[in-house]
């Protein structure tokens, strides 16, 4: 978890907050997300640096032909305010809409709400997981679809408002390599990659 955060940090001064934590079937990627990095990230524990507001999750495994961006859309519906929840009058068809003809109003709306609540010495994002990558790769996904969704995973990225965690199988990577986006964070360790837990591990767990 202390790797991960610090990997996620670096992506963040990098200027494009986007983690990609790569490993085979069953060794923990949504776990180490999930129960590690946000939670060490969450306002509750952490009062300065790098803080989450409030996270989503987007496990792409249980879409089936839903298209991506209202999956998206769907996920960031259950992002949450001081106030409740961020876009509740929103649904997931129309905010997917909303981001597939120009994410530029989404972002302002979560930049205003962060802005609301700046406090010296905190970062404070929204953070978004995307379970179950390889789903993006799969035929049934046209190629003008694939790149809609990355251009959009790029726009929240750079925002200054996301923290966006993907959790892709590694047997993908191939697919992943074929995109600039997904390849730019590497050098500054953009790409987590995670072994299957051994004894030891599974014991302290």
């Amino acid at each position: 978890t202390r790797r991960l955060l610090e990997a996620m940090e670096a992506q963040v001064h990098a200027g494009l907050a986007l983690q990609i934590v790569l490993g085979p079937s069953g060794s923990g990627k949504s776990s180490l997300v999930r129960a590690g990095l946000f939670p060490a990230l969450a306002a509750a524990v952490r009062a300065q640096g790098l803080v989450l507001l409030s996270r989503t999750i987007s496990d792409l495994a249980e879409l089936g032909d839903q298209p991506l961006a209202t999956a998206l859309a769907s996920s960031l519906l259950d992002l949450d305010g001081p106030q409740g929840a961020v876009f509740p009058a929103a649904s997931a068809q129309s905010l997917g809409q909303r981001l597939h003809t120009g994410a530029s109003g989404v972002l302002q709306e979560l930049h205003d709400m962060l802005a609301s609540l700046a406090q010296a010495g905190r970062q404070l994002r929204f953070g978004l997981f995307i379970d179950h990558f390889e789903t993006v790769f799969a035929a049934r996904r046209s190629q003008a679809e694939r790149q809609a969704f990355l251009c959009l995973l790029e726009q929240l990225a750079r925002s200054h408002a996301m923290l966006v965690v993907i959790g892709c199988r590694n047997d993908f990577y191939p697919a992943i390599a074929q995109h600039a986006l997904l390849m730019e964070g590497k050098p500054h360790g953009g790409h987590f990659d995670l072994a299957p837990p051994g004894s030891a591990d599974l014991a302290q767990m």
